[in-house]
């Protein structure tokens, strides 16, 4: 049975101020401090993000009774379902949780929501993108063991065991003059790079790597506004092979994904094109005759995985163990295998997250978001490099906090980088006004362990 959760503050609360021994809104603090115990006395509580987009503070059954008696919270609890993503958000101290509770809280009363977090959701469908957020830093913690995982109904975890984290770069000819259609269908690579990350650790090194040159495209350079110097390769020996080669390589590398062990696919703009003209992984992919439609694009699925339905003839439908006694003689042949699917394939798009937590649509080239995060000096291209470049990127955003509060985490060079970029639309605000962490919602994280 999936988990109940009780809304803390905001609009249509199950819990809120009601006088009494509550008078302000930092007064919910201290009693869900002694209940939670936790050794730097802080809070955890779960943030829940609604299809719309919007942001809300949930609390356990355990955690609503200090505030509620029994007989008052059943018809007021919101189903783990009604939300796209669950993820944890740390208060320090009452002070961050009275100004998350405030931004939270709407500037009137009615049917909208009109707090200053949440006011440009209303009516909208951002959930899925910024879901993807939450989801990749509940699976960071699942993967360092740092997650109560009933508290976030989720039920099974043995996938953390065996799952690869596989970082696919690939850089295409921005000088490219074709049409979209045609960049796509056909897109003029040149060179590509991947790597496994190290597991459980999460460290810098990679397990293995491979970076890999298109040598019909060698003497092109990215043009555009890129920086079109080729950068040595640093972890290994570049190889300089024939489209056809390239195409068997990398098919061999997704032939290894099975369809028992899953796989997190990092890459940078799976499926949308940049203004710099870079064409998409996906497409890229697909010219090197890899169906990649199966793939999943949200690492919640893994780990709320929906209810599968498959039809009456399905193959995978699942089925008897025996056949009965009257039709065990007249059993037709098995049908064929289904086509090689990549179901256990998860995609994160870094470029996608750093989109939603930094509140703007523009689409970066990998060199634009190096600069924004402030994590790598401008440098040419080198698909192998970019391959760590991504994982580390993830992991970062992955640590930190939650996607309201994480802009304001990156250091102050970052800030001023997103000055002169556009800013969110109103129908996709970007909240400045959340508590101050130092690393992550945990806090410092000792990344030795």
């Amino acid at each position: 049975m999936d988990m109940q959760y009780y809304q803390l503050g905001g609009h249509r609360a199950a819990i809120s101020l009601h006088g009494g021994q509550y008078g302000t809104q930092r007064d919910f603090f201290t009693p869900l401090q002694r209940h939670l115990r936790r050794p730097d006395e802080s809070i955890e509580l779960v943030l829940g993000i609604k299809p719309s987009g919007s942001s809300h503070l949930l609390l356990t059954w355990e955690e609503a009774k200090l505030f509620e008696p029994d007989r008052y919270l059943f018809k007021k609890s919101s189903p783990a379902t009604e939300f796209y993503s669950l993820s944890p958000i740390v208060f320090k101290d009452a002070k961050q949780l009275e100004e998350k509770l405030d931004n939270l809280t709407p500037k009137k009363s009615g049917a909208r929501d009109t707090s200053r977090l949440n006011k440009g959701y209303e009516g909208q469908s951002h959930g899925a993108g910024r879901s993807r957020v939450e989801s990749a830093r509940v699976f960071y913690r699942i993967l360092r063991n740092r997650l109560d995982q009933g508290k976030y109904n989720i039920r099974d975890t043995s996938w953390a065991s065996s799952i690869r984290i596989v970082t696919f770069s690939c850089n295409t000819w921005l000088s490219d003059t074709r049409s979209l259609a045609q960049r796509n269908a056909n897109p003029r690579v040149l060179d590509v790079g991947w790597s496994e990350a190290s597991l459980p650790d999460l460290g810098d090194e990679q397990k293995t790597y491979s970076h890999i040159q298109f040598a019909n495209n060698i003497n092109l350079a990215p043009g555009g506004d890129e920086n079109t110097k080729r950068e040595p390769f640093q972890w290994g020996a570049s190889q300089l092979c024939s489209p056809q080669e390239i195409k068997d390589k990398v098919q061999g590398l997704f032939g290894e994904f099975s369809s028992t062990r899953p796989v997190v696919l990092v890459v940078h703009n799976w499926d949308s094109n940049p203004g710099n003209n870079a064409v998409p992984v996906k497409n890229v992919l697909w010219s090197l005759d890899i169906n990649v439609d199966a793939v999943t694009l949200d690492l919640k699925d893994l780990m709320w995985p929906p209810v599968r339905r498959y039809a009456p003839k399905d193959p995978r439908r699942p089925r008897s163990a025996s056949p009965t006694p009257h039709n065990r003689s007249s059993r037709r042949p098995s049908p064929p295998p289904p086509p090689r699917s990549f179901e256990q394939v998860y995609v994160v798009d870094v470029g996608d997250m750093s989109r939603k937590i930094f509140g703007t649509q523009d689409c970066y080239s990998l060199s634009q978001m190096r600069r924004r995060l402030g994590m790598y000096e401008d440098q040419g291209f080198c698909a192998g490099n970019e391959c760590r470049m991504l994982f580390e990127v993830f992991r970062e955003m992955a640590k930190r906090g939650p996607i309201d509060d994480q802009k304001e985490e990156w250091p102050l060079g970052t800030l001023a980088a997103s000055a002169s970029v556009p800013s969110a639309s109103a129908s996709e605000p970007s909240a400045s006004l959340a508590f101050h962490d130092d690393e992550s919602d945990y806090g410092e994280e000792d990344e030795s362990d």
